[in-house]
């Protein structure tokens, strides 16, 4: 009888913790929008001055492209964003409404975003 109250009150703790971390939304990371990505490609990415940058739908990742037309990818890593300088030509292709991109490291791996109508006429640009 004692096991199973430590285990339905375990459990009921653990949905509470759940509860919790979702309500403050812990853990939750995303890119808001366009001047976010380009600070972080700013901060990160050694004398990349931003202009302009597609970001995905759900937050996840982004392109940012500076003056030059150097391009940045950003993805989620975890709790934290990470990015790549991209070398043109930009190894991309369409999965339906998805589009993949190829970072040229393997272990940074393929960057999935969906775009705005506008997101993708500007990648086909880049193309």
């Amino acid at each position: 009888m004692n096991l199973l109250f430590v285990t339905l009150g375990s459990f009921i703790i653990i949905l509470a913790v759940t509860a919790l971390v979702r309500g403050l939304r812990l853990g939750e990371v995303r890119l808001e929008n366009r001047s976010q990505a380009c600070a972080w490609a700013e901060r990160n990415i050694p004398f990349f001055n931003a202009q302009e940058a597609i970001i995905s739908e759900d937050g996840q990742s982004a392109l940012v492209i500076d003056s030059e037309e150097q391009i940045v990818v950003i993805k989620r890593h975890g709790s934290k964003f990470a990015g790549r300088l991209l070398n043109k030509p930009i190894d991309a292709h369409q999965e339906g409404p998805i589009w993949c991109i190829g970072s040229g490291d393997r272990q940074f791996g393929r960057v999935r975003m969906q775009c705005d109508v506008k997101g993708q006429h500007r990648l086909l640009a880049l193309l």
